[in-house]
């Protein structure tokens, strides 16, 4: 397991445009104080980006695969092969600042990050070198759960702010859409869609009782109440 340079920048630029995101408000301001919220913040992002992608890095070293993150990016727009730019559009950089300045400041976009990830050779010497659309599903539900254990740990000691700024990165890394870590989850096999119902139902019911509710309430009953979406989903949706 292992972090090039090139994903440290990637990091530090996911950070500091979050940063910027989440603090637009203040910064509108001008005042000296709104550029300490805004390094604040963007320091907070920071340990939030990390840990989501430490966690899907660590699962999967532990599948016997390397995982490299990426800025989120694409070239074709269209289904025609020749609907596409002639370079890699930056949408992780333009999708954001466009929905924040538009709505100055009252909504956000927080995904910005993408992964890929191949065997390595311990996984090739154990003869199952193929990853399947399960591994990569499991690898992005990581770092989404690894952001909502933060979100309680952040609650836990009093920062609020930076707890449900953990859960809305989660929420939003859930979005499955292009590539992003919710669509590897919600096309990830026969149990894709029900591990991304349970993960985007117990992800939206922390956001509303983390600042609402006590650490505990919110535990089981973001619990309880994703094992009860997914089930009316399963009985409802899927079983037809």
């Amino acid at each position: 397991m292992k972090i090039n340079k090139q994903e440290i920048i990637y990091l530090i630029a996911s950070a500091i445009l979050i940063g910027y995101i989440v603090s637009f408000n203040e910064l509108l301001t001008q005042a000296v104080q709104s550029w300490i919220i805004w390094l604040n913040l963007t320091i907070a992002a920071f340990v939030i980006v990390a840990v989501n992608v430490f966690a899907k890095k660590l699962a999967a070293w532990k599948k016997g695969c390397e995982l490299e993150m990426k800025l989120w990016t694409f070239r074709r727009f269209w289904f025609p092969e020749r609907m596409k730019f002639p370079f890699l559009f930056p949408i992780w950089f333009v999708l954001p600042l466009i929905i924040t300045w538009l709505s100055t400041g009252r909504l956000w976009w927080l995904a910005i990050l993408v992964f890929e990830a191949e065997p390595t050779f311990s996984r090739v010497r154990e003869r199952w070198t193929e990853l399947t659309e399960w591994d990569l599903a499991l690898f992005a539900a990581a770092g989404v759960y690894a952001n909502i254990v933060l979100a309680v740990i952040f609650k836990a000691f009093g920062a609020q702010q930076f707890a449900m700024l953990s859960a809305w990165f989660a929420f939003f890394c859930l979005i499955p859409i292009g590539n992003l870590d919710g669509a590897k989850i919600f096309f990830g096999g026969d149990n894709g869609r029900l591990f991304w119902i349970f993960s985007i139902a117990l992800t939206a019911i922390a956001l509303i009782l983390l600042s609402v509710a006590s650490i505990i309430s919110t535990i089981l009953a973001a619990i309880v109440g994703a094992f009860v979406v997914m089930l009316l989903y399963y009985l409802f949706v899927e079983r037809k």
